[in-house]
């Protein structure tokens, strides 16, 4: 093993570099243990930008998707488009996608301010976000994926987003756990 000073970690100085922050990536088996994890979270004055990375299925409010059947097939149907024009018309095929991304949201500082300490979503579940995304008429699948790609320092997912390889490599999830700190929550065993 190489010494502090010897991997960066001290300057010649004695004294401890400033380093980020890892991502905290914490994986449950189930949406109930994540909605628990959730729940002692709000207990606590920790509060990084979250993003909850959970399928399509519980997030997508396209009105054509809530009656499929393969809800997570449906959702990259209507908003798939083929030469530029959108499967399920408008420009991504998804008002909620459209719009989302039509005003910023939540990347630009007045929707990311929900997202931090003392915001309303600083803290939120699927129930949270699927009520923000009626409300102001956004996406909550594609919203918790930006809050990933704006650098969320906890992300919180299903067992299926890490260990599945095809979920892992269409999601983009290699990118999200490289220097992550990884817990698995099996607490309940």
């Amino acid at each position: 093993f190489k010494s502090w000073k010897d991997a960066g970690h001290l300057p010649s100085t004695g004294r401890r570099k400033e380093s980020p922050v890892p991502r905290v990536v914490w994986i449950a088996r189930t949406h109930d243990q994540l909605e628990h994890a959730i729940r002692e979270l709000r207990r606590l004055p920790y509060r990084p930008l979250e993003s909850l990375r959970i399928s399509r299925e519980r997030f997508c409010l396209h009105p054509f998707v809530q009656q499929a059947q393969d809800k997570s097939t449906a959702c990259e149907m209507a908003t798939m488009s083929r030469n530029g024009n959108a499967l399920g018309g408008g420009q991504s095929g998804c008002v909620h996608l459209d719009h989302a991304e039509a005003i910023g949201y939540p990347t630009i500082p007045e929707h990311r301010a929900k997202f931090e300490t003392g915001g309303k979503l600083a803290v939120y579940d699927i129930e949270d976000l699927v009520k923000e995304g009626h409300e102001t008429q956004t996406c909550p699948y594609h919203a918790s994926m930006d809050l990933t790609s704006e650098g969320a320092a906890l992300v919180l997912c299903t067992y299926p987003q890490i260990m599945a390889p095809c979920v892992r490599e269409s999601s983009n999830f290699e990118q999200v756990l490289q220097d992550a700190v990884v817990v698995v929550d099996e607490a309940h065993n």
